[in-house]
């Protein structure tokens, strides 16, 4: 990563002195030199190179066997014979061997998903966040965040994936939270919350995420609903005219105070009056009445259509509430 400092060695047959900064050219993108630092009296000459923003290298090494200049110093031994300066050929030394990786480049964030399905979700239900970085793995230490767009503001926390490229984040639903489509917050939800995301090479990750509203996570159309809309109402039939022994249909829809359609949440009740002498049932032809007459389970869903039968014609104003 930037700052790293790498050291190459040149071994010589015998003691040598130096004069100058004799350097090595390395196979780095740009080009860069190991400058020469210490060594001058032995016959090991030590050359350092510091990594510097936008440098790379899928494998360190000198770029060819003339990379060793002078650079107007000088390299000579006791009795002042100048060293050969021809280095070994490229891949067969110790430099190569140690295999050292130059990246100076940060990991960006690409695909934002989720494997949870589509669908409206309760109280204790457990919503993931698959965040995919382009190119490279990730190292995650501590417990990152990512703000959600819930109301009240909720969290989804690290919980897997360092090692490789998809970090995934779990948000558990909690009492009284709620989402008509749920996504993150904002470009800046993601948060390393006292932990960090880099790279092998030490690379801090970009924390910025696509725009909400694009991702395959607000693609898959997860709605968030822990309590009942505060209004039940029908939306055809609700003041009829039963048919004594004819089996209509009606329709309820749920409904935010606002008006709009809400999904209503796993296990909500949902209790009917106001039908005379008639029973409610569950199938178009009336022969499987709901439980007590006029009670059912409703989950996932704004719309469920039920079935009426009277056993006499009289006008009837059919009301429903919701608990759950």
């Amino acid at each position: 990563s930037i700052g790293t400092v790498v050291n190459v060695t040149v071994g010589f047959s015998e003691n040598i002195i130096v004069t100058g900064n004799p350097k090595i050219t390395l196979n780095t993108n740009p080009e860069k030199f190991a400058t020469y630092v210490s060594g001058s009296g032995s016959n090991s000459l030590i050359f350092t190179y510091t990594v510097e923003t936008g440098d790379s290298s899928s494998r360190l090494d000198y770029a060819s066997t003339t990379s060793l200049a002078l650079n107007g110093g000088t390299i000579q031994d006791a009795a002042t014979n100048n060293a050969t300066l021809s280095l070994p050929a490229p891949g067969s030394n110790g430099l190569y061997v140690t295999n050292i990786v130059i990246d100076t480049s940060a990991p960006f964030i690409g695909p934002v998903t989720t494997t949870t399905p589509t669908g409206t979700y309760g109280t204790g239900s457990v919503i993931n966040v698959t965040l995919g970085f382009l190119a490279e793995t990730v190292i995650v230490t501590g417990v990152p965040k990512i703000t959600l767009n819930t109301s009240p503001a909720r969290e989804a926390n690290y919980v897997s994936g360092s090692g490789s490229n998809s970090l995934v984040f779990a948000y558990t639903v909690q009492a009284g939270d709620a989402s008509t489509h749920l996504d993150y917050s904002s470009t800046s939800a993601l948060a390393l919350n006292g932990g960090t995301i880099s790279d092998a090479a030490g690379n801090n990750a970009t924390l910025t995420l696509p725009p909400p509203g694009i991702s395959g996570f607000y693609i898959a159309n997860i709605a968030i609903l822990t309590a009942p809309p505060n209004n039940l109402v029908w939306i055809a039939g609700q003041s009829s005219v039963s048919i004594g022994g004819q089996c209509q249909s009606y329709t309820i829809q749920s409904r935010q105070p606002s008006g709009t359609p809400a999904n209503v949440p796993s296990n909500t009740s949902v209790t009917l009056s106001g039908f005379g002498a008639g029973t409610f049932y569950s199938n178009s032809n009336c022969t499987t009445p709901l439980a007590g007459s006029a009670s059912m389970i409703v989950a996932g869903t704004s719309v469920t259509t039920i079935y009426f039968k009277d056993i006499v014609s009289e006008n009837l104003t059919f009301t429903a509430s919701a608990t759950g």
